[in-house]
């Protein structure tokens, strides 16, 4: 799949490069995983970055509304369950 810079562009949000493979992997454990559902972060690919830094651009794709947390409850590093927003959806 190709991201679209264009679509984010007309949507005011800029995602850096590792953001964006985040958000790529992200979207690929919701769509083979869960069938486009929703995900749990910790099945999804870190893309060679230790934990503390995907955490990080986790943390930075949720604060600009990319996706949706909808479990904050866990204990577990990484076994919350999220929703990636529609709109985000259809860039990448």
């Amino acid at each position: 799949m190709q991201f679209s810079i264009l679509k984010l562009a007309i949507m005011n949000t800029t995602l850096n490069e590792n953001e964006t493979k985040v958000l790529i992997s992200l979207n690929n454990e919701t769509n083979e995983c869960t069938s486009g559902e929703f995900g749990f972060i910790s099945d999804a690919n870190k893309c060679g970055f230790n934990r503390n830094e995907f955490a990080g651009y986790v943390s930075a794709l949720k604060a600009k509304g990319v996706f949706e947390y909808l479990d904050t409850n866990s204990r577990e590093t990484y076994q919350g369950q999220f929703a990636i927003n529609t709109e985000f959806k259809s860039i990448v």
